[in-house]
């Protein structure tokens, strides 16, 4: 299983912290962040992490939002997905507009940060596509 991680804030950094707490190879992570590369730069270095500058969002079983609101629409119209499994942890956005957006079955999250401890939860909810 590949993922990639769009956004590399406190809430990404956590499910990543998650993820390889649970035993999932860095190799099988991928970060991007069109903000701040220093910030993904040093997590590559901490982590071991994959990054990348310009992704191909369907070369992913799992395309996991994490990015301010306001982008998350915009970043998805921007691509053309066909296979990945779309997640979005951003507030504030439904499952329907990454439907719409996308033409493919979402579904968000709302992880806390103790989810690098692995001791958070998360809720999620679905789309009309998954139901």
């Amino acid at each position: 299983m590949n993922i990639l991680m769009v956004g590399a804030g406190l809430m990404s950094e956590s499910l990543v912290r998650g993820w390889l707490a649970s035993g999932v190879s860095p190799e099988h992570i991928t970060m991007t962040n069109r903000s701040d590369r220093a910030r993904l730069t040093e997590l590559q270095t901490e982590l071991g992490v994959q990054i990348v500058d310009e992704e191909d969002v369907n070369a992913y079983d799992i395309v996991v939002l994490a990015m301010q609101p306001d982008g998350v629409i915009p970043y998805v119209q921007s691509k053309t997905w066909s296979t990945p499994l779309l997640v979005s942890v951003a507030a504030h956005i439904e499952p329907s507009e990454l439907e719409e957006a996308s033409g493919l079955p979402a579904v968000c999250a709302m992880p806390n940060t103790p989810v690098a401890h692995r001791s958070g939860m998360t809720g999620l909810w679905f789309g009309p596509e998954n139901g």
